[in-house]
Protein backbone atom coordinates (compact mmCIF):
# COMPACT_ATOMS: atom_id res chain seq x y z
CA UNK A 1 0.00 0.00 0.00
CA UNK A 2 1.02 3.42 -0.57
CA UNK A 3 3.32 4.98 2.42
CA UNK A 4 0.88 7.49 4.31
CA UNK A 5 3.94 9.18 5.50
CA UNK A 6 4.85 10.54 2.59
CA UNK A 7 2.85 14.01 1.51
CA UNK A 8 5.62 15.87 0.04
CA UNK A 9 8.12 15.41 -3.21
CA UNK A 10 10.83 15.82 -0.40
CA UNK A 11 10.03 12.90 1.33
CA UNK A 12 10.68 10.71 -1.55
CA UNK A 13 14.32 9.12 -1.33
CA UNK A 14 16.89 7.25 -3.87
CA UNK A 15 15.41 4.25 -3.13
CA UNK A 16 11.97 5.15 -3.59
CA UNK A 17 13.00 6.16 -7.07
CA UNK A 18 14.48 3.29 -7.48
CA UNK A 19 11.83 1.28 -7.94
CA UNK A 20 10.32 3.63 -10.35
CA UNK A 21 9.58 2.39 -14.05
CA UNK A 22 8.22 5.09 -16.50
CA UNK A 23 6.85 2.27 -19.14
CA UNK A 24 8.26 2.45 -22.58
CA UNK A 25 10.38 5.58 -21.50
CA UNK A 26 7.94 7.33 -22.68
CA UNK A 27 5.87 10.75 -21.66
CA UNK A 28 2.90 12.08 -23.11
CA UNK A 29 2.12 15.44 -23.94
CA UNK A 30 -0.92 17.57 -23.39
CA UNK A 31 -1.39 21.11 -25.20
CA UNK A 32 -4.57 22.47 -23.51
CA UNK A 33 -6.07 21.71 -19.90
CA UNK A 34 -10.24 22.60 -19.61
CA UNK A 35 -11.48 22.70 -16.55
CA UNK A 36 -14.74 22.63 -16.04
CA UNK A 37 -15.94 24.34 -12.63
CA UNK A 38 -19.24 25.89 -11.55
CA UNK A 39 -19.82 29.75 -11.19
CA UNK A 40 -21.03 32.12 -8.36
CA UNK A 41 -24.97 32.00 -10.03
CA UNK A 42 -24.36 28.06 -9.89
CA UNK A 43 -24.39 27.16 -13.60
CA UNK A 44 -21.12 26.02 -15.35
CA UNK A 45 -18.27 27.36 -16.55
CA UNK A 46 -14.54 26.24 -18.02
CA UNK A 47 -11.13 27.97 -18.03
CA UNK A 48 -8.58 26.76 -21.10
CA UNK A 49 -5.25 26.71 -19.64
CA UNK A 50 -1.98 26.59 -21.90
CA UNK A 51 1.17 27.73 -21.87
CA UNK A 52 1.09 30.69 -25.04
CA UNK A 53 -1.83 32.92 -23.65
CA UNK A 54 -3.58 31.50 -20.56
CA UNK A 55 -0.41 29.51 -18.03
CA UNK A 56 -1.45 30.70 -14.61
CA UNK A 57 -3.29 28.77 -12.16
CA UNK A 58 -3.80 28.76 -8.29
CA UNK A 59 -4.19 26.56 -5.82
CA UNK A 60 -5.19 26.05 -2.38
CA UNK A 61 -2.62 26.42 0.29
CA UNK A 62 -2.49 25.63 4.19
CA UNK A 63 -1.16 29.42 4.82
CA UNK A 64 -3.59 31.09 6.98
CA UNK A 65 -2.68 34.75 5.99
CA UNK A 66 -3.38 33.73 1.97
CA UNK A 67 -5.40 31.16 1.03
CA UNK A 68 -4.28 30.49 -2.37
CA UNK A 69 -0.73 29.33 -4.20
CA UNK A 70 -0.13 30.94 -7.93
CA UNK A 71 2.25 29.20 -10.78
CA UNK A 72 2.58 29.56 -14.05
CA UNK A 73 1.96 26.03 -16.24
CA UNK A 74 5.21 25.26 -18.56
CA UNK A 75 3.55 21.43 -19.88
CA UNK A 76 0.54 18.68 -19.18
CA UNK A 77 2.04 15.35 -19.18
CA UNK A 78 1.03 11.63 -18.47
CA UNK A 79 2.88 9.04 -18.20
CA UNK A 80 2.22 5.53 -17.21
CA UNK A 81 4.62 3.95 -14.53
CA UNK A 82 5.54 0.59 -12.64
CA UNK A 83 6.18 0.41 -8.88
CA UNK A 84 8.21 -2.85 -7.83
CA UNK A 85 8.86 -1.65 -4.32
CA UNK A 86 6.98 -2.11 -1.28
CA UNK A 87 4.71 1.14 -2.39
CA UNK A 88 3.03 -0.44 -4.82
CA UNK A 89 -0.40 -0.60 -4.93
CA UNK A 90 -0.77 -4.06 -6.14
CA UNK A 91 0.10 -6.66 -3.68
CA UNK A 92 3.99 -7.97 -3.77
CA UNK A 93 4.55 -10.72 -6.05
CA UNK A 94 1.39 -10.04 -8.02
CA UNK A 95 1.60 -10.27 -12.10
CA UNK A 96 1.07 -6.98 -13.49
CA UNK A 97 1.20 -6.33 -17.14
CA UNK A 98 2.47 -3.27 -19.15
CA UNK A 99 -1.55 -2.64 -19.58
CA UNK A 100 -2.11 -2.46 -15.80
CA UNK A 101 0.55 0.14 -15.36
CA UNK A 102 -1.27 3.18 -13.53
CA UNK A 103 -1.31 6.79 -15.32
CA UNK A 104 -0.16 9.78 -13.58
CA UNK A 105 -1.35 12.58 -14.63
CA UNK A 106 0.92 15.74 -13.84
CA UNK A 107 1.36 19.75 -14.69
CA UNK A 108 4.27 21.05 -14.49
CA UNK A 109 4.65 24.62 -12.85
CA UNK A 110 7.29 27.66 -12.40
CA UNK A 111 5.72 28.95 -9.10
CA UNK A 112 5.10 32.58 -7.60
CA UNK A 113 6.10 33.21 -4.58
CA UNK A 114 3.45 36.23 -2.01
CA UNK A 115 5.07 39.94 -1.29
CA UNK A 116 3.62 39.56 2.33
CA UNK A 117 3.27 43.07 2.81
CA UNK A 118 -0.05 42.66 0.05
CA UNK A 119 -3.17 40.50 0.04
CA UNK A 120 -6.29 40.49 1.53
CA UNK A 121 -5.51 41.78 5.13
CA UNK A 122 -3.60 44.98 3.77
CA UNK A 123 -6.64 45.64 1.48
CA UNK A 124 -3.85 45.44 -1.86
CA UNK A 125 -4.11 43.33 -4.49
CA UNK A 126 -1.77 40.27 -3.96
CA UNK A 127 1.65 40.95 -5.34
CA UNK A 128 3.87 38.07 -6.34
CA UNK A 129 6.97 37.70 -8.15
CA UNK A 130 9.02 33.87 -9.93
CA UNK A 131 11.14 32.63 -7.39
CA UNK A 132 14.78 32.36 -8.62
CA UNK A 133 15.86 29.24 -10.67
CA UNK A 134 18.50 27.92 -8.07
CA UNK A 135 15.69 27.94 -5.10
CA UNK A 136 13.89 24.44 -3.94
CA UNK A 137 10.31 25.93 -4.50
CA UNK A 138 11.10 27.16 -8.22
CA UNK A 139 9.60 24.57 -9.79
CA UNK A 140 7.49 21.52 -9.31
CA UNK A 141 4.57 19.00 -10.72
CA UNK A 142 1.08 19.02 -9.40
CA UNK A 143 -1.85 16.96 -10.61
CA UNK A 144 -4.51 18.93 -12.55
CA UNK A 145 -7.19 17.96 -9.76
CA UNK A 146 -5.52 20.35 -7.84
CA UNK A 147 -5.98 23.62 -9.74
CA UNK A 148 -8.88 25.67 -8.50
CA UNK A 149 -9.12 27.87 -11.46
CA UNK A 150 -7.15 30.47 -14.40
CA UNK A 151 -5.71 33.43 -12.58
CA UNK A 152 -4.96 36.64 -14.29
CA UNK A 153 -1.68 38.33 -13.53
CA UNK A 154 -0.68 42.21 -14.54
CA UNK A 155 2.54 42.88 -14.90
CA UNK A 156 3.43 45.38 -12.97
CA UNK A 157 4.58 47.69 -15.84
CA UNK A 158 6.70 50.34 -13.49
CA UNK A 159 8.80 47.95 -11.97
CA UNK A 160 9.98 46.70 -15.54
CA UNK A 161 11.53 43.26 -16.55
CA UNK A 162 14.25 41.54 -15.36
CA UNK A 163 16.64 38.02 -15.68
CA UNK A 164 17.37 37.67 -12.03
CA UNK A 165 14.84 35.22 -11.95
CA UNK A 166 15.99 32.80 -14.77
CA UNK A 167 19.33 34.21 -16.27
CA UNK A 168 19.18 31.87 -19.57
CA UNK A 169 16.83 31.21 -22.36
CA UNK A 170 14.09 28.45 -20.94
CA UNK A 171 11.17 26.81 -21.73
CA UNK A 172 9.87 28.41 -18.48
CA UNK A 173 9.11 31.27 -20.84
CA UNK A 174 6.79 31.45 -23.92
CA UNK A 175 8.28 32.25 -27.50
CA UNK A 176 11.62 33.83 -27.64
CA UNK A 177 11.31 35.89 -24.52
CA UNK A 178 14.66 36.40 -22.33
CA UNK A 179 12.85 38.25 -18.91
CA UNK A 180 10.75 38.24 -16.78
CA UNK A 181 7.71 41.05 -15.17
CA UNK A 182 9.50 41.73 -12.06
CA UNK A 183 6.49 41.53 -10.45
CA UNK A 184 2.72 40.79 -11.10
CA UNK A 185 -0.89 41.87 -9.28
CA UNK A 186 -2.96 39.12 -8.94
CA UNK A 187 -6.31 40.56 -10.57
CA UNK A 188 -9.66 40.33 -8.43
CA UNK A 189 -12.83 41.11 -9.33
CA UNK A 190 -16.89 40.87 -7.98
CA UNK A 191 -19.78 41.31 -9.71
CA UNK A 192 -22.23 43.41 -8.20
CA UNK A 193 -25.36 40.92 -8.42
CA UNK A 194 -23.21 38.24 -6.78
CA UNK A 195 -22.43 40.25 -3.55
CA UNK A 196 -24.55 38.75 -1.10
CA UNK A 197 -23.96 35.10 -2.64
CA UNK A 198 -20.02 36.01 -2.41
CA UNK A 199 -20.29 37.15 1.24
CA UNK A 200 -22.59 33.90 2.00
CA UNK A 201 -19.91 31.77 0.96
CA UNK A 202 -17.51 33.66 2.96
CA UNK A 203 -18.90 32.88 5.69
CA UNK A 204 -19.86 29.10 5.36
CA UNK A 205 -15.86 28.96 4.58
CA UNK A 206 -14.85 31.47 7.40
CA UNK A 207 -11.59 31.71 6.25
CA UNK A 208 -9.98 34.96 4.41
CA UNK A 209 -11.03 34.97 0.65
CA UNK A 210 -10.82 37.65 -1.87
CA UNK A 211 -14.05 38.66 -3.70
CA UNK A 212 -13.85 36.87 -7.28
CA UNK A 213 -11.43 34.44 -5.19
CA UNK A 214 -13.95 32.48 -3.29
CA UNK A 215 -13.99 28.20 -3.77
CA UNK A 216 -15.36 27.76 -7.18
CA UNK A 217 -14.26 24.25 -7.10
CA UNK A 218 -13.13 22.36 -10.11
CA UNK A 219 -15.71 19.50 -10.73
CA UNK A 220 -13.90 17.95 -14.15
CA UNK A 221 -11.17 18.32 -16.89
CA UNK A 222 -9.67 17.00 -19.95
CA UNK A 223 -7.19 17.47 -22.32
CA UNK A 224 -7.79 18.65 -25.71
CA UNK A 225 -4.78 17.20 -27.74
CA UNK A 226 -1.80 14.42 -26.99
CA UNK A 227 1.45 13.63 -28.34
CA UNK A 228 3.99 10.92 -27.31
CA UNK A 229 8.07 12.11 -26.44
CA UNK A 230 10.64 9.85 -25.59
Amino acid sequence: MPNQNITSYDHFTEEHRSHITIVSNTLYRHKTLHLKYTTYDMLEGEDRIYQRRYPDVMVLSDDEEHPYMYGRVLDFFHVRVMNDGPDSLFPPGADVSLADAPMVQMAWVRWFKLDSSSGFSSLRYPLVSFYKSHEPDAFGFIHPDEIVRAVHLIPSFKCGQTKVYLDVPSKARPGAEIEDWVQFQVNVCVWSFHHSYTLLILAIHKQPCGPGHVHAVPWGWYWSQVHATN
